[in-house]
């Protein structure tokens, strides 16, 4: 009886990590890094990037990272998503 019990224990522990380590780890959509010349953002210059969504219907996160260093001296910095639907309609 206890060797089933410790059996069982050790399915449930090896269940346990499996799906911890596989649940939650999504494959990113879309990935892309830009780096700045001279590590400067110049006004005129605005990065865009493309990303095609395939399903439509499904929802999607959408994580934005940026990184600044300390000589960042400005509290703001506004960033603007476009969005083009699937029917062409747009919007930000």
């Amino acid at each position: 009886m206890r060797t089933i019990m410790r059996t069982r224990l050790d399915l449930i522990i090896f269940c346990a990590t499996i799906l911890l380590f596989t649940g939650c780890d999504e494959t990113p959509t879309y990935e892309k890094t830009y780096a700045f010349e001279n590590h400067e953002w110049q006004q005129k210059v605005k990065p865009s990037f493309t990303v095609n969504i395939k399903d439509a219907e499904k929802e999607y996160d959408f994580i934005l990272t940026l990184r600044t260093t300390t000589e960042y001296k400005y509290s703001n910095l506004w960033i603007y998503m476009n969005t083009t639907t699937p029917d062409g309609q747009k919007a930000r």
